[in-house]
């Protein structure tokens, strides 16, 4: 069985001709344990109904294995936003003989002790690799001052009108930001033409939102979408970059700063899923920084190229090998403090423009 946050494994799965099923559909067919894989959410799995149905025969003698994607949930949302990802060590009590797979993308070494406490993990194996992807570039570029409407503008008028321009051509896009700018992003693509001209229906089909709001009908539909080639600019809050796989994202933008690191990495990691160059631009300004101080570890303060300084942030916030990525640098953690976003920020800058 396999706990997620996305239906596109569902779908994969059954693409594939493997018996799947979720545990959204009808339970009469869930009873008699025929399923290969079967595909929830936390909530689901811990219902009481289906626990119960856990204990038969039928499932104790068929279920092997237990995989949680996403398992960084566990510590990020367990607390308090949903908290049955803290409660699901009651699957290794009803199936006590069976693997537990844990996986994330994001894990730093506090999460990882974290995972193993919720899940009662013992006598475990962690298979780690390299966080840096080299075929993702990061730019980093300052934005207006003001947080208005026009601030927001003056960044994505540019790109709208890119995607007006090359239509089916435009570089699939995700555009992170927060609810309310995301939503206005939205708008701001459909506008009419100032020539008072109505918004070209094939934009309709070329733009899209996800966020927290949206039911889960449209979440699955944008989903699909973005799986497609229909779908080509996607405003979105971090709610997208949990369990989505679409493999041809060829650039993220991040209106703003994320709220950690492991949000951004998430949200990163999007792009260029199938191998192909990729690109991904934050923007900010000194509001963005003094809001979100406590995003990266602290800048050594040791002569080397720039470069090398981000890749060694990132691994040792995430506890990476550094020898993974070609640079054998060892440089000792110092732990979170307030100028660290401010630090990496103007690192990106001075690669930016240096480079």
């Amino acid at each position: 069985m396999a706990i997620c946050v996305s239906p596109e494994l569902l779908q994969r799965l059954q693409k594939h001709s493997c018996s799947a099923m979720s545990l959204d559909c009808d339970l009469c067919k869930f009873v008699s344990a025929k399923f290969k894989f079967v595909i929830g959410h936390p909530e689901h799995f811990l219902n009481k109904v289906i626990i119960d149905i856990f204990s038969n025969a039928a499932w104790q003698e068929t279920c092997t294995s237990i995989v949680i994607d996403e398992a960084h949930c566990v510590e990020k949302w367990g607390a308090d936003f949903r908290k049955d990802y803290k409660k699901l060590s009651m699957l290794r009590s009803t199936f006590p003989n069976a693997k537990v797979l844990a996986l994330t993308g994001t894990a730093t070494k506090q999460t990882c002790e974290a995972i193993k406490k919720t899940l009662h993990l013992k006598n475990l194996k962690i298979i780690s690799t390299a966080i840096v992807r080299d075929n993702i570039k990061l730019t980093c570029k300052k934005r207006p001052v003001q947080n208005s409407t026009d601030s927001h503008g003056s960044v994505l008028m540019p790109i709208i009108n890119e995607l007006k321009e090359k239509q089916d051509r435009f570089p699939k896009t995700v555009i992170y930001s927060k609810l309310k700018w995301c939503a206005a992003g939205y708008q701001l693509a459909m506008l009419p033409e100032n020539d008072g001209t109505p918004v070209d229906e094939t934009m309709k089909t070329f733009v899209s939102q996800y966020h927290a709001p949206s039911t889960e009908q449209l979440k699955q539909h944008v989903v699909q979408q973005m799986s497609s080639d229909s779908l080509r600019l996607l405003f979105a809050t971090e709610a997208y970059s949990k369990g989505t796989d679409a493999p041809d994202i060829r650039r993220i933008i991040n209106f703003g700063v994320p709220n950690s690191l492991e949000t951004y990495m998430q949200e990163v990691g999007r792009a260029g899923r199938n191998g192909t160059d990729s690109s991904a631009i934050i923007y900010f300004n000194n509001y963005d920084i003094t809001t979100q101080m406590t995003m990266i570890p602290k800048k050594p303060r040791l002569a080397m190229n720039k470069k090398k300084i981000l890749i060694t942030m990132l691994q040792q916030y995430f506890d990476a090998e550094n020898e993974a990525t070609g640079f054998p640098i060892n440089i000792p953690k110092t732990g979170l403090s307030s100028d660290l976003l401010n630090n990496v920020i103007n690192s990106f800058h001075e690669i930016k423009t240096k480079d």
